[in-house]
This record gives structure tokens, C-alpha cells and sequence, in this order.
């Protein structure tokens, strides 16, 4: 009795199976493609959000030497009629490989331009050789990204092959009262260019571009 009771219960019942072979290949193939979609994505965005994120730091610390130096932040070191009457800038220097670096400084000793000995390349010297320190701060690029090239004009860039007086050092600077700027192009230390506009172009490991354009009128602007 017991038995047939058993055996009619279970009569309705269908027995479960688990995935075939090849249910189970189609789904982690599909797996498979979805997580290399989501993570290709992922580092296009991430590699996106880093060269965004350096190309406004770069604005941004020319908008800084643009307010010190229209503003009266003053200087020490200096005669007291020129304490809240220097420029300040940003200064970037090619040094045949990857441009990793780049300073925000003041024209403490008046000649228009950045002094060289106040960095070292790995920052900034509290007392260079001639005693007249100028760097302020120092911008490390890191992550891979670098300055791929600065250019006044398009045939006077760091990397230029169409131009002999191409630039290997730019000077974008600030002077009370006025928010324009004063661009500067030198190479071997000589003055070659002084353009109404500089653009800094920057590059990620991925390839991905930033342009930073300055213009005379003191506009600045990413693209």
C-alpha cells in the first residue's frame, strides 16, 4: 500500500537536469564578453577621467600665476617698490624625453622670464647658485601621462621637425594690472617666439589628448 502510495506521488514529478555542454559554453562565453566590454570600458573612462583631471590642473595653476599676478600678493627678498610688482607664470621646460614636470613661479630678479636654476628637476631649490629662488611650486606629471609638446606657433613646437628655431622652453606670465598674457618661446635658452597664443598638449599611455590654449587676452580654455 505504502509503496503505491509512494509511486503515485512522485508519478507527476519530472526529473531536473542540470546545463548541457554546450548551454554551458554559450554562457560563459557570454560572460566572457560582457566582462571584456565592461573592463575595456572601465580603462577608456579611467584613462579619460586622468588626462581631464591633469589638463585642468595645468589650467588651473595658470589661472593661480594669472590671479598672484594681477592681485598683490607680494614678494620678500626685494626692494619694497617691486614687492607687489613682479610677474608671475608657469614655466615648462622639454628635456628630450617625456615632459614630467612643470613649475609655477615668480620673476623674482625683474628680466622677464623664469630662472632655470630654481629647480632641479625633481622640485623646486630653496637657494639656487645665484640665490634668487623663483619656483614656487612644483607640478609632478605622473601615472604615465606627460606633456607631449608645447607650441607657440604650429611650426614652433618640442617636437617639430618643420621648424630649425623650434622651442624646447615656454613662459606664460602674469603683471599687474592687467590679466593678459605675456607667452614666451625660447630655445637654447634664446628668445624665439612671443606669440597671442600657447598650447600645451598632453597624452595619456592610451593616447588620449588634452589641449590647453592660452590666449594674449589671458583666456584659458581645454579642449
Amino acid at each position: 500500500m505504502f509503496k503505491t502510495v509512494f509511486q503515485k506521488a512522485g508519478e507527476g514529478q519530472k526529473s531536473t537536469k542540470g546545463f548541457t555542454l554546450v548551454e554551458l559554453l554559450v554562457s560563459i562565453s557570454i560572460f566572457v564578453i560582457i566582462t571584456s566590454v565592461v573592463f575595456l570600458s572601465q580603462g577608456s573612462f579611467a584613462s579619460n577621467l586622468l588626462i581631464s583631471n591633469l589638463a585642468y590642473d595645468i589650467a588651473l595653476t595658470i589661472r593661480q600665476a594669472q590671479i598672484y599676478g594681477v592681485s598683490t600678493r607680494g614678494i620678500t627678498g626685494v626692494a619694497d617698490a617691486d614687492k607687489f610688482n613682479r610677474q608671475y607664470g608657469v614655466h615648462f621646460v622639454s628635456t628630450g624625453a617625456a615632459i614630467k614636470y612643470y613649475v609655477l613661479f615668480v620673476d623674482r630678479d625683474g628680466n622677464g622670464r623664469y630662472n632655470a636654476n630654481s629647480d632641479s628637476g625633481n622640485g623646486c631649490i630653496a637657494d639656487p647658485v645665484d640665490h634668487n629662488p623663483e619656483c614656487l611650486n612644483f607640478f609632478r606629471i605622473e601615472r604615465g601621462n606627460s606633456i607631449q609638446k608645447f607650441c607657440t606657433i604650429a611650426s614652433r613646437c618640442t617636437n617639430s621637425p618643420l621648424a630649425a628655431n623650434r622651442i624646447d622652453a615656454l613662459d606664460i606670465m602674469f603683471k599687474r594690472p592687467n590679466p593678459e598674457a605675456m607667452i614666451k618661446g625660447y630655445k637654447n635658452d634664446l628668445l624665439v617666439s612671443s606669440p597671442s597664443t600657447a598650447r600645451i598638449i598632453i597624452t595619456s599611455p592610451q593616447n588620449v589628448t588634452k589641449t590647453i590654449i592660452v590666449s594674449f587676452i589671458g583666456q584659458i580654455s581645454v579642449n
